[in-house]
C-alpha cells in the first residue's frame, strides 16, 4: 500500500492528475475483490463504464479474480468475453485467477483446457496456474492427474513452491501412501524449502 501511496503522490506531484485518479480506481476495485465486497467493486466499474473512463487489464482482471474468489464462474466467463469485445487481451493473470476459479469447484478439465489455451496464446503457466490444477484434482482424489501435472510444470522449467508441495504431500497422504509423501518432502528439503505443517488443504484459492 506503501508503494501505492507513494506513486499517487509522485504522479500529482507531476501534474498526472488523470493517471493518479485512473489508479486510485483500479486501485479500490482491487481492494474491493479482495475484500469479496462484489457489489461495491461492480458500482465503483460501473460507474467508470458510464463515465467512459478507459478500461484497461488491470481493472478488468480485478473484477475476474473477485467472481472468482466467489465462486462466480459464470461473470468471471462474461466479463473476459466483454474485455476481449473492446480489444483488451487477456493477461497471465486473466487465465490463472479462472483456472484457479474452477479448479476449486471441481471443473479441473475446463481448468486444464484454459492452461492449453493459455499456451496457444502465447502465454506460459506460471506456478500460481499448476498449483492451481493440482490442488483441484487432489480435492477430488485423482493423483495421478495431479503427479502428472507435478512432472510437466517441472520438465517446463517452472519450479514448485512451498504451496505446491503443501498441496501434494496432503493429497498424497490422504490416500495413505506415506512412503511417497516422504520422498516429496525430502524433494522440498532438496530445493531449500522449508514445509511447514502439513495440514489438510482445503483450497479454498491462492490468490
Amino acid at each position: 500500500m506503501i508503494t501505492y501511496t507513494m506513486l499517487l503522490h509522485g504522479l500529482c506531484n507531476a501534474g498526472k492528475v488523470n493517471e493518479a485518479m485512473k489508479l486510485w480506481d483500479d486501485t479500490q476495485i482491487n481492494g474491493y475483490g479482495k475484500a469479496e465486497r462484489i457489489d461495491d467493486a461492480e458500482s465503483l466499474f460501473n460507474e467508470l463504464v458510464h463515465q467512459k473512463s478507459e478500461l484497461n487489464s488491470i481493472v478488468y482482471n480485478s473484477m475476474i479474480s473477485a467472481f472468482c474468489r466467489t465462486k462466480n464462474m459464470v461473470k468471471a466467463f462474461q466479463f473476459c468475453d466483454e474485455m476481449r469485445s473492446k480489444g483488451i487481451f487477456p493477461t497471465s493473470l486473466t487465465y490463472s485467477c479462472r483456472i484457479d476459479g474452477l479448479s476449486n469447484i471441481g471443473r479441473v478439465q475446463e481448468a486444464e483446457y484454459l492452461l492449453n489455451a493459455m499456451r496457444e496464446v502465447g502465454l506460459m503457466p506460471n506456478v500460481f496456474c499448476y498449483t492451481s490444477l493440482m490442488g483441484g484434482h487432489c480435492k477430488l482424489g485423482e493423483m495421478d492427474e495431479a503427479e502428472s501435472i507435478f512432472q510437466e510444470m517441472c520438465s517446463n522449467g517452472v519450479s514448485p513452491n512451498k504451496i505446491t508441495y503443501t498441496i501434494m504431500i496432503s493429497g498424497i497422504c490422504k490416500i495413505g501412501d506415506l512412503g511417497k509423501a516422504a520422498k516429496l518432502l525430502e524433494k522440498m528439503a532438496e530445493d531449500g524449502i522449508s514445509p511447514d505443517i502439513v495440514k489438510e488443504w482445503e483450497g479454498d484459492g491462492m490468490a
